[in-house]
């Protein structure tokens, strides 16, 4: 192992002899993460290092204990009851408040599945991102009335003034316009459309504004898909009071759902809420037979975070030197992202040698315009399924629409197994475990049903572990029949040994039990009983 060890650190160091060392570590499985953490808490080989450092720094069955801990845990936040109170939905109209085009599309197929009710009686307000699927939303809701718009720009200049300034957003001066703003809003939309129900999705202050102005007999669902953001210090009590008061309250129409079991487990641990969850089924994609299964094409989802990483990065040349080492693979993977692989491969491996990255990478953008190619959902889903026999998959996001999108075609995912996703959750700011989520004014797990804090990161070995810990609440893990991997090795095993029809045939019965689920939350949330 040291001398191993000490072979990765001089791969690191020195340019040189990467040619050299990079098939030999690919071989052991090495990550090459180039960080402080991974030196502190990694061996060299990807399958074996947590439980090396669980070994060392606490007991050999640690990890064991972490698995029962995490399950245990898991178990109470996907199995919470769901119940609402009593009523007819029947003949319900629908208005929908978000920012997301995939938000939109998700909770939009589900409540016209659960109320079997025409795309007129659902309205989408203030969605704006990404543009060029905001075609796709109009097939299962109307979402073009100019005060919709309206709302649009304010949650655009909203969420793009906290990326780019948010001491500006925190400003009273600010907030002093855009709350009344949205009052307003809010309250003429109700007033135009008169729905039965009204969903709202994260950011919370949105959420907070919508639930202020509204009538108190106006069923309401705040759709929780991130945590307590875009929300400053001065403003925490007011907020999260008024939220746990009309959550807790018995005479209450606001009901909480969140986007998944991990994201309800964050909602506990830093809200003190315990609310049900139900993961995404993306109803929304269309049933299409997959041409692409014969074809030797994996498509890889976009990732862009991933790859700007010395860790990204470093695995696609691994990925790269095995296969033009081993050309009778036969594979070749497609990626959507702009530039992939002139920003993942230097000018050595684009000259250097017979094999070259694009005999094993191609670059799915518009050649004539020297851009990436923007396609629509649709255009997208029908590409992967002709063209792909399956789907490389690293999460840029822990709420990623992309996984369950895939999942619902039946399309073959490949994603990082439990140890190497918690090496990433180490590694990467993931927007869900950012230290700012964890509120001032509240006492971190008050339930006390966590063993460990997602915000804070210990340094060093036990990092890792709190990691592995909290990747156990992920559906990228939980899920069946998901093809995970630990090294590069490992993924093109699994590759060429994987059984597309068999696979394909699992994970749609799979998604159609998680839908039938995913109906009675959603009837429960409605407060209704839908025959």
């Amino acid at each position: 192992v040291g001398l191993v060890t000490l072979l990765a650190v001089l791969c690191a160091t020195v340019n040189h002899i990467y040619s050299f060392c990079a098939p030999a570590g690919g071989l052991l499985g090495m990550t090459y993460e180039l960080n402080v953490h991974d030196f502190q808490s990694s061996s060299p080989w990807a399958w074996d290092s947590l439980s090396l450092v669980a070994q060392i720094f606490v007991h050999r069955d640690y990890l064991s204990q972490l698995d029962a801990w995490s399950a245990d845990v898991f178990a109470t936040l996907a199995g919470r009851p769901h119940v609402g109170q009593k009523g007819k939905a029947s003949a319900a109209r629908i208005d929908i408040y978000t920012w997301h085009t995939a938000l939109a599309l998700e909770i939009s197929s589900v409540l016209r599945m659960v109320l079997r009710i025409p795309p007129e009686d659902v309205r989408v307000e203030g969605v704006y991102y990404p543009k060029q699927n905001l075609q796709d939303v109009s097939i299962f809701a109307t979402c073009d009335d100019p005060r919709g718009g309206a709302l649009a720009q304010l949650f655009k200049s909203a969420i793009g003034t906290f990326v780019d300034d948010a001491a500006l957003f925190g400003s009273e001066t600010f907030l002093g316009r855009l709350v009344p703003d949205l009052e307003f809003e809010f309250s003429a939309l109700h007033a135009e459309n008169s729905p039965d129900v009204v969903v709202c999705t994260t950011p919370i202050l949105f959420c907070h504004t919508l639930v202020k102005v509204l009538p108190a007999d106006v069923n309401v669902i705040i759709y929780v898909d991130d945590l307590f953001d875009m929300v400053p210090v001065w403003m925490e009590r007011d907020i999260l009071e008024r939220l746990v008061q009309v959550a807790w309250s018995e005479t209450s129409n606001v009901y909480f759902l969140a986007s998944a079991p991990f994201v309800a487990a964050l909602v506990e641990y830093s809200w003190g809420l315990e609310i049900p969850a139900i993961s995404r089924v993306a109803a929304y994609v269309p049933s299409m037979e997959h041409k692409g299964k014969d074809s030797r094409n994996v498509l890889i989802q976009r990732c862009d975070h991933f790859i700007d990483r010395r860790h990204g990065m470093l695995f696609f040349r691994f990925l790269f030197k095995f296969l033009s080492a081993n050309v009778w693979m036969n594979l070749r993977f497609l990626s959507m992202m702009p530039r992939f692989t002139a920003d993942i491969f230097g000018p050595e491996d684009l000259v250097d040698g017979e094999a070259v990255p694009s005999h094993f990478f191609t670059d799915l953008r518009d050649q004539e315009h020297g851009r990436a190619h923007l396609l629509t959902f649709d255009q997208m889903m029908m590409f992967t399924a002709n063209s792909c026999f399956a789907t490389l998959f690293f999460p840029d996001d822990l709420a990623k629409s992309s996984f369950y999108e895939a999942y619902a075609m039946g399309i073959p995912i490949f994603a990082p197994g439990r140890k190497y996703l918690s090496r990433l959750l180490v590694s990467m700011d993931y927007y869900h475990l950012l230290p700012r989520h964890q509120l001032s004014i509240v006492e971190p797990n008050p339930t006390k049903r966590f063993h460990f804090s997602p915000f804070q990161r210990e340094q060093g070995q036990t990092a890792l572990l709190q990691a592995y810990y909290w990747a156990g609440f992920l559906d990228f893990i939980t899920y069946d029949f998901v093809e995970r991997f630990e090294s590069v090795p490992e993924l093109l095993s699994g590759l060429l040994t994987l059984d597309v029809t068999r696979r394909r045939e699992e994970m749609r019965a799979q998604w159609a039990h998680r839908l039938e689920r995913a109906l009675v939350v959603w009837k429960s949330a409605l407060r209704a009983r839908v025959q």
